[in-house]
């Protein structure tokens, strides 16, 4: 967990240098901020772009979390069909294969029994 919280705490240092500003001016270079009992500013880390950026609230609204859903289905229907079309085009070339083989062996056969009536 304290790794976890190690890295939170990196994240928000490197996308919010204000706060990396206040962390330092009140640890006074001797130990942390939080371990003297000193309080950091919130709206500090609030206001961190990793956790205020537009960017990320766009996958929070619920009316995009919706549509995301619906072209997930869709994404997933077209890959399905993908996936049935190229197992038919698959039989489709097998068919033709067997079918260009049996028409390879009849005329090796018609071209035999033409030899042997000459």
């Amino acid at each position: 967990a304290l790794e976890q919280l190690t890295t939170i705490r990196d994240i928000l240092l490197n996308s919010n240098p204000s706060l990396a500003k206040e962390l330092q001016e009140k640890s006074g270079g001797g130990g942390s901020a939080m371990a003297k009992n000193q309080v950091v500013s919130c709206d500090h880390v609030v206001s961190a772009p990793i956790l205020a950026s537009p960017s990320f609230a766009f996958a929070a609204d619920a009316v995009n979390q919706k549509r995301l859903e619906v072209l997930t289905d869709r994404v997933l229907d077209v890959n399905d069909r993908a996936v049935n079309m190229a197992r038919r085009v698959d039989a489709m070339v097998d068919q033709y294969y067997s079918v260009m083989n049996a028409v390879n062996e009849k005329m090796v056969l018609l071209q035999e029994e033409g030899v042997q009536k000459s």
